[in-house]
């Protein structure tokens, strides 16, 4: 196992490369990783870099419908290499990954900005394999475990915000806490 830890204008990141060749992002906030947020392993398996759907392939770990979790080939694509570097706008880190059976490349960009803390990512998708495939689904940021960031309690520092439209009131934004919404907290 080996890890990438930057910290860029306040955002502190970490992927990891674990023994069997997977990216799994652990951390990006705006605190410093702590490593016991983590609960489990089981936990940490589902903290992957990028999910991403062909067409017409098997999802054996996962059974509940068409979600955008446990993707196929996104739980078996495997690290490749990583590029940090600097370009006009700032730091920029690149994270290529592959799926050796259908020969799907992915790389997943971090663009940081010089002096303001705020990344933009995004993926790009190369089929160098023979084979056509359908893209069904490609993650542009992929953050497991988001509940595990910050000092408060999960439902006391997350919101979802909706926006209500109404007959000449589009647009009206209203803040809801998870259990608002009818996502209660995990049992410990």
């Amino acid at each position: 196992m080996r890890r990438i830890e930057l910290v860029e204008n306040g955002i502190y990141m970490v992927l990891e490369i674990t023994d069997g060749n997977e990216v799994k992002l652990l951390h990006f906030s705006s605190l410093p990783f702590c490593e016991n947020t983590i609960r489990s392993r089981e936990e940490k398996r589902a903290f992957r870099l990028v999910e991403i759907g062909l067409s017409g392939l098997d999802r054996p770990e996962e059974r509940h419908g068409i979600k955008y979790t446990v993707t196929a080939p996104g739980y078996r694509m495997k690290y490749v290499e990583h590029k940090d570097e600097r370009n006009s706008l700032g730091r920029i880190l690149s994270v290529v990954t592959a799926d050796e059976a259908t020969q799907v490349y992915v790389t997943c960009y971090f663009q940081f900005y010089e002096g303001i803390s705020m990344a933009r990512c995004w993926s790009k998708v190369e089929n160098r394999g023979k084979e056509s495939q359908g893209l069904e689904y490609i993650s542009s940021f992929n953050l497991n475990g988001i509940e595990k960031e910050g000092i408060l309690p999960r439902d006391s520092k997350m919101e979802v915000w909706v926006a209500h439209n109404s007959w000449q009131r589009e647009l009206q934004w209203k803040g809801y806490t998870l259990p608002q919404l009818g996502l209660s907290s995990p049992a410990r």
